[in-house]
């Protein structure tokens, strides 16, 4: 059971406990209770970007657990990172795309509360310059830009995260649209 294995590592005081994919409500409780007390949690989930692993989180609590489950998240998380690998233009092998959501106190702030969930990808693309944060549609627009994925390619990776996400160029200069 990976709750109780957890549950032994975090008794052994590590500085960095690494868990594979995390999906009951119990291995999440007890992942987020271990960064509560000062380790760093490493946790895989099956979800295709930054916005569903958060509801994927908040969902597999107990109805019941949920508020006060947003409430610990924030505070406890520190970043998400995720990764699509995308085929290179020659399709000889791949690259990743990566979405990287890091807790901030806004990003903290909409995390409390469920009506600003969605702010969370603004805040991700704002951040881009100043913390390292970005959105899939940033980053594969960079891809693009770099000769490595095609715009189809691109398209398609975003559209496996937000329907509003869109890949466009640095410059903002040109759009490429889904179907």
């Amino acid at each position: 059971n990976l709750t109780v294995g957890v549950r032994a590592a975090l008794r052994q005081d590590p500085d960095v406990v690494v868990l594979g994919d995390i999906a009951d409500a119990d291995t999440i409780d007890t992942a987020i209770k271990g960064a509560e007390t000062g380790h760093l949690v490493v946790a895989s989930m099956p979800t295709p970007d930054v916005i569903t692993t958060i509801d994927r989180i908040l969902t597999t609590l107990p109805r019941e657990e949920r508020e006060i489950g947003r409430m610990r998240l924030s505070e406890a998380l520190r970043a998400i990172v995720s990764q699509q690998l995308l085929p290179q233009k020659d399709e000889k092998a791949r690259v990743p795309a990566v979405e990287i959501l890091i807790a901030t106190a806004a990003v903290r702030e909409c995390l409390k509360d469920p009506a600003r969930v969605s702010d969370l990808r603004k805040l991700m693309a704002d951040g881009r310059k100043s913390i390292g944060t970005q959105t899939f549609a940033q980053h594969t627009a960079d891809l693009m830009e770099a000769g490595l994925i095609t715009a189809d390619t691109a398209k398609a990776a975003v559209s496996l995260s937000a329907p509003s996400a869109q890949p466009t160029t640095k410059r903002g200069s040109k759009q490429v649209q889904s179907a």
